[in-house]
């Protein structure tokens, strides 16, 4: 065995490595584009496309469509398709805030306004009988 990690020859010796054999580094650039160019091609027969790290395929036959991704796939059928659509152009019915910002001291409906003064009479209240029960300072 340890000859034949000192020696990867010994196991891989009827492979050539001067025509893109096991320790060769990499394809030849060419190849790689043709084979890219094909992939490209057969991906727009197929209705294949990417979008970031989803895949979106639509089947000609049934008219389904598959959003395929990382943590999984969702498939729409094809009376849905135009539900969806109308869905991702219109957005949400109601606008979302946009995160990262924060709204928390913008309230200004009236209601707010007065309890927001009655708050503050009772704190300088609060803090004027506090005050005479500590001695003056020097």
């Amino acid at each position: 065995m340890d000859r034949f990690l000192r020696d990867p020859s010994s196991v891989w010796g009827h492979i050539n490595p001067e025509y893109g054999g096991v320790r060769d580094a990499n394809v030849p650039d060419w190849y790689a584009q043709q084979y890219f160019a094909l992939l490209r091609k057969q991906e727009k027969q197929k209705g294949v496309r990417t979008i970031g790290s989803n895949s979106l395929q639509f089947d000609a036959d049934t008219g389904n469509l598959a959003i395929l991704g990382h943590k999984g796939s969702v498939q729409f059928a094809k009376a849905d398709i135009p539900i969806l659509i109308n869905f991702l152009l219109s957005g949400p019915d109601t606008p979302m805030p946009v995160q990262g910002t924060s709204q928390a001291g913008i309230d200004d409906r009236p209601e707010m306004k007065v309890r927001m003064e009655q708050n503050l009479k009772a704190l300088e209240a609060f803090a004027l009988a506090s005050s005479k029960a500590y001695p003056k300072s020097k």
